[in-house]
């Protein structure tokens, strides 16, 4: 395996950024693009029925010419509902979050719907618009902008203008609610799916180390040489300094990463002082329950504002897992377990209740 081919593998296994939409990995590491293309906005409800209880249409979120397509999902017969914005992990997804035929986001939005909890979903930028990425790209830019906007989208619509505002994130959007919460005063509680407190290259590591574990076509030396090859840009990670010419590392510029850091401060958590709703599946092979969950439950121990719940046999989808630690765990269809979806909507209806 050449470098190049190696580092094709390692970038494309959880975390990317530019090129894909919705990137996950076939066997030949090569990225899997999906057909859902972001529709034209048609003003209309996409899904509209009694018996669902609830209503979707299609919004836009910021300013054209670059405005987001998206899904606002109203329950029926509730005044002001509580708002949940979704923010998506790593990699360029729709606004269902689309991996293979899953499609998490959805199944989130309508579940929340039908208890009487409203969402805002929408594509990520570089997804909806690859060709704006900028050479420099930070956290910002790909999407702390753009979940700004959908905040300012929800105090204005109508239906949702005197309404809570909740942020739910997944993976790398369970990452960064904190940091949401502590920017934005308006932000009554967040959700973390599947995030973690740690800096994103030591979970990128621990992702590889295992993915090269698991090889069953290379020898013990040739692992060796891998591992040694992606700790080298790992250290390499670490070591950015502002100011420092711009590399490009695990497929993303220095300034990524040095925007990432202002994110990761410990004290946000320290200061944290508003709901916290923590979820974790103890099938994931991504993010980890003995490392990741674990780290969550230690910083905020005696905390009573936040709230764990660890699921049995689900998957980083929070779906059932087949068992299976590498992608192929996605491509069968499934559905965001029930139970997630009802503790989500009891910790929010509550917080609602006061």
């Amino acid at each position: 395996m050449s470098k190049k081919h190696i580092f094709a593998f390692l970038s494309c296994f959880i975390f990317f950024i530019g090129g894909c939409k919705n990137t996950v990995v076939n066997d030949n590491s090569d990225c899997v693009i999906s057909d859902t293309e972001p529709s034209e906005y048609s003003g209309i409800p996409l899904i509209s029925s009694v018996d669902d209880g609830f209503d979707c249409s299609e919004i836009k979120i910021g300013s054209s010419p670059y405005a987001l397509t998206g899904i606002l999902c109203l329950p029926k017969g509730v005044e002001n509902p509580p708002v949940v914005i979704m923010i998506q992990g790593s990699g360029q997804s729709d606004y269902n979050e689309t991996i293979y035929k899953n499609t998490p986001f959805k199944d989130i939005a309508e579940g929340l719907a039908k208890q009487g909890v409203a969402s805002i979903r929408y594509n990520k930028r570089y997804y909806q618009y690859p060709e704006t990425a900028p050479k420099n790209i930070t956290i910002e830019d790909e999407v702390l902008n753009d979940v700004y906007q959908a905040i300012d989208f929800a105090q204005q619509n109508k239906a949702t203008e005197n309404s809570k505002i909740f942020i739910l994130g997944h993976s790398l959007g369970g990452k960064l609610v904190p940091y949401i919460s502590h920017t934005i005063s308006e932000v009554s509680g967040i959700i973390s799916m599947a995030g973690t407190p740690r800096n994103l290259e030591d979970l990128i590591l621990d992702q590889n180390i295992a993915a090269i574990n698991a090889l069953t076509d290379k020898t013990d030396i040739q692992k060796k040489a891998m591992k040694d090859e992606v700790e080298k840009y790992i250290k390499m990670v670490k070591d950015i300094k502002e100011g420092d010419p711009s590399l490009f590392l695990f497929n993303v510029p220095s300034s990524y990463w040095l925007s990432l850091r202002k994110i990761n401060d410990i004290t946000i958590y320290e200061k944290l002082d508003k709901p916290m709703l923590i979820l974790q599946g103890d099938a994931d092979f991504q993010v980890y329950t003995e490392i990741d969950y674990k780290a969550y439950q230690d910083i905020f121990a005696g905390k009573s504002n936040v709230s764990f719940i660890l699921y049995n046999n689900l998957n980083h989808l929070f779906m059932q897992s087949a068992g299976k630690t590498d992608l192929t765990e996605y491509e069968k269809k499934g559905t965001v377990d029930e139970q997630v979806i009802a503790d989500i909507a009891e910790w929010i209806l509550q917080i609602e209740r006061g």
